[in-house]
């Protein structure tokens, strides 16, 4: 069983956010969360939106035996501030939404201020 620093390590390459935001997600959410695994994470996980286009969540929970299937997305203030990134942001949701049935998304400043 992977602990959580060894994920992070495997994952580094996927964890790219130049702030560290996606990491310290882990460190200060997922983590906390006796429930989920390292095993159960997947970052940048791959997906085709509703059009067709090649996708990307920043983490997905995935564990069949426990029936938990979780896109989670972390999303910066920059993103309600442009109009092509807004979009762009609620076409991804909306995918997710067909595909899953339900999306989290935090906000970066949340993540910091309200970890529970």
């Amino acid at each position: 069983m992977l602990d959580w620093d060894t994920w992070k390590f495997f994952n580094k390459n996927k964890l790219t956010h130049i702030a560290g935001y996606e990491e310290k997600f882990v460190d200060l959410i997922l983590s906390k969360i006796p429930e989920i695994t390292p095993e159960d994470v997947i970052s940048q996980y791959h997906f085709l939106d509703r059009k067709g286009n090649s996708r990307f969540i920043d983490f997905f929970i995935l564990n069949k035996e426990k029936f938990y299937i979780l896109p989670i997305e972390l999303d910066g203030v920059w993103k309600s501030q442009n109009y092509e990134a807004f979009n762009d942001m609620l076409e991804r949701q909306n995918s997710l939404i067909e595909k899953f049935g339900t999306v989290l998304r935090f906000s970066n400043k949340k993540m910091f201020e309200e970890p529970n």
